[in-house]
């Protein structure tokens, strides 16, 4: 299994073999760009995934969380009545952004029964 972090989209894309001979590739949705930079990125990795038939796990936690995500929920439920605990507000977010990366991979033409989210 490849567990991508920052690079992985260079690491697939400069060592095709590589990418060829894993059984699946972990995405961290938080370590792979900022902004523009990261919706490049993640489409690298899924276009490798698409040609070399890869099944994907868009993994979330704590430390691959991203952090502009994250900082928009806080945003928001700041300016909610009664806003909740910050732990709520992380769980969402951490949940939204596997959902969201999952929904964007299929928007490039991946198979969605490949993607494994945890």
């Amino acid at each position: 299994v490849g567990d991508f972090h920052y690079n992985g989209h260079r690491l697939l894309t400069d060592y095709p073999a590589m990418a060829q001979a894993l059984s699946k590739y972990r995405i961290n949705p938080g370590n792979v760009g900022k902004g523009e930079k990261k919706d490049k990125q993640f489409a690298q990795m899924i276009e490798a995934a698409m040609k070399y038939d890869k099944v994907v796990r868009i993994g979330v936690n704590w430390g691959s969380l991203d952090q502009e995500l994250l900082a928009q929920f806080m945003d928001e439920n700041a300016r909610r009545a009664q806003p909740w605990d910050a732990k709520p507000v992380m769980y969402q977010a951490l949940v939204e952004s596997a959902l969201t990366s999952a929904a964007y991979a299929c928007e490039l033409g991946y198979n969605p029964d490949n993607i494994i989210i945890s």
